[in-house]
């Protein structure tokens, strides 16, 4: 049975209150099964900063779930931070921007 990381149950309460939500939360456990199976990421650092960037530049302001979830998580970014660094990261964000955009 697979454990999903502290940082989708932390951003899964407020994720799942938006339109996309169910399905947002569906394609991160997905990432995070298939993740898991390669290598440990016991903190879910690559679901954190997959949320924080699209909660980052989806959000319709600060009322909504998507903005609370970017917050939700633990990720703090440095200075020179743009975009998701690691490669799960990034296909998770990915995965969810597509969902946000049909």
């Amino acid at each position: 049975m697979h454990t999903y990381t502290e940082s989708l149950r932390r951003v899964a309460p407020v994720l799942a209150e938006h339109e996309h939500g169910s399905a947002m939360l569906r394609a991160l456990a997905a990432f995070e099964r298939e993740d898991n199976a390669g290598r440990e990421d016991p903190a879910g650092f690559d679901t954190a900063e997959a949320v924080y960037y699209v909660s980052l530049s989806w959000h319709a302001g600060q009322t909504c779930p998507l903005y609370a979830a970017g917050c939700a998580t633990e990720f703090y970014p440095g200075m020179g931070w743009r975009t998701p660094e690691g490669s799960t990261a990034r296909a998770a964000a990915a995965a969810l921007i597509r969902i946000l955009r049909n």
